[in-house]
């Protein structure tokens, strides 16, 4: 798939979603994958391929993909920042060292990148990350949905501090 979707027109970039859709891979193959991210910016819809490949690492939780997914948070489209949001959200705590990369993006984002932000935060846990959360919910601008977001959100962060045995712990 990787060969194939070298190439130019519709069958390389199927091939480069195929191999965004990808469940797993062996850790060669997650490093490939990792390699095309580079690539696929030559392509004819390279948000496209990069987004979807940064999912699709995250997903894996392929570590070597951390450092071009916050990269990828400063990146000229939306849909590659938001994909990268999900990105970090799939790496969880491994992405903690990058809380204020992603929280940068909150204050100037769409809804859907607040809410990516949020989930990402989440994701990472951490005093950092509920340090951020909790002044994103002080805010007054937002919506009900977000704030909704925001509150479920530090409320996963308290029970996972929870001791274990007691009623809101694992």
């Amino acid at each position: 798939l990787i060969a194939v979707g070298r190439q130019p027109g519709q069958y390389g970039e199927h091939a480069t979603l195929a191999l965004a859709n990808l469940p797993g891979a062996t850790p060669e193959a997650q490093e490939a994958l990792v390699a095309e991210l580079e690539r696929v910016g030559a392509g004819p819809r390279p948000e496209l391929a990069r987004g979807s490949l940064l999912e699709a690492l995250g997903r894996m939780r392929v570590e070597s993909a951390v450092a071009p997914a916050v990269a990828a948070l400063r990146d000229g489209s939306e849909h590659v920042r938001n994909s990268a949001l999900i990105s970090l959200q799939g790496q969880g705590a491994r992405a903690r060292p990058h809380v204020s990369e992603v929280s940068s993006l909150f204050l100037a984002g769409s809804l859907a990148t607040r809410i990516k932000v949020v989930n990402a935060l989440t994701a990472m846990g951490g005093p950092e990350a509920q340090q951020e959360l909790e002044g994103f919910a002080k805010r007054t601008d937002l919506t009900p949905s977000l704030k909704q977001t925001l509150d479920v959100a530090l409320a996963e962060l308290h029970r996972r501090k929870q001791p274990a045995g007691t009623p809101d712990a694992d």
